[in-house]
This record gives structure tokens, C-alpha cells and sequence, in this order.
């Protein structure tokens, strides 16, 4: 073998290498709705945002799911990647496509909502932008991952046709 033929060997080989370790790694789909996989909210407000966000499934057929983890597992854009995630996760029905998923990953400060094609009227790219601004960034600044969590749960603005009302408001 001469040095050129093993120089090109280990070439190929190292390419491979890196590329298996830079491999994306996508979730499984969960079996709660609302999913701590960093560990930050306290697990009696797990259960809580779980029975609320379930109870909601029940009386819309809309189906929201939040995930937090503390990375990402990807090197692509937090919207590709949790896209990717919503299309393989299935949120919602088929038939409606009425899932959501807020995808949240706390060591590098970066959440996105999906919202599947049956709620976009509902929840419009610029609400769901708003919802994160004003309902969960402020709180999770402050660390507070509870206060982020039940501001959004305290949002039904898919119960409400896109129109933020926290529990206990009037609409206006």
C-alpha cells in the first residue's frame, strides 16, 4: 500500500468519524405533554401543567406539548431542529393537523413553538413569538422556569381564536 493509498484511508475514515459524532440525535416522542427533561421545574407543577394541559387536549382536540431540555442535540437552527422533531413527534391529529410543541433547550437560551397547519389561524407566527416574549422569556431570565412554564400555560389563546387571556381575565 503505498503512502498516498493510506493517507487518502485515514482521510475517509476521519470524515466518517467526525461525521458520526456530529450526528443529530432526535427525541423520541413523549408520553406526557408537558416533558422536563432539564429538570427545572418542580415536579408537583409537572403534574400540575400535565393535568391542565391534557384537560385542554380534552375540550379542544388540540393537542400542545412542551419539551425542555438543557441542550441542543443538533447543529442546525433551533427552528430546522424543532421542526424536525414536531414532524417526527406527530402532535395533534392527523386529520386536523392541531398539534403544538414549545421546544425549549436552557444552556443555550433557545425556544421555538411549532404550531401544526390546523392551528395557524389560531396561533399565528407573530403570536407565538409574542407568547414567548412577553409570557415566558421574562420569567426564565430570572430563572424562574415554573413562572415561564405557567405563563404559558396560563395562555389558551387556541381556546380564545389567538386572543392571550390568562386565567381568570376577561376577554377585552
Amino acid at each position: 500500500m503505498t503512502i498516498q493509498n493510506c493517507l487518502l484511508r485515514f482521510w475517509l475514515w476521519l470524515a466518517v468519524v467526525a461525521g458520526a459524532s456530529a450526528a443529530e440525535v432526535m427525541p423520541p416522542k413523549p408520553a406526557q405533554w408537558f416533558n422536563d427533561y432539564a429538570g427545572v421545574v418542580s415536579s408537583d407543577l409537572v403534574s400540575q401543567l400535565n393535568a391542565k394541559l391534557q384537560q385542554f387536549e380534552r375540550d379542544t382536540s388540540n393537542q400542545i406539548v412542551v419539551a425542555v431540555w438543557r441542550d441542543m442535540q443538533t447543529d442546525t437552527s433551533v427552528q430546522d431542529y424543532t421542526f424536525r422533531i414536531f414532524q417526527q413527534w406527530k402532535l395533534g391529529q392527523s386529520d386536523k393537523k392541531n398539534g403544538i410543541g414549545l421546544f425549549v433547550f436552557i444552556n443555550s437560551r433557545k425556544m421555538f413553538m411549532q404550531v401544526g397547519y390546523g392551528l395557524e389561524g389560531a396561533m399565528p407566527d407573530a403570536l407565538a413569538k409574542r407568547i414567548i416574549e412577553d409570557e415566558i422569556a421574562p420569567q426564565f431570565k430570572k430563572g424562574d422556569y415554573g413562572g415561564g412554564a405557567r405563563g404559558w400555560c396560563g395562555c389558551n389563546p387556541c381556546r380564545n381564536e389567538g386572543r392571550i387571556q390568562r386565567q381568570g381575565e376577561h376577554e377585552r
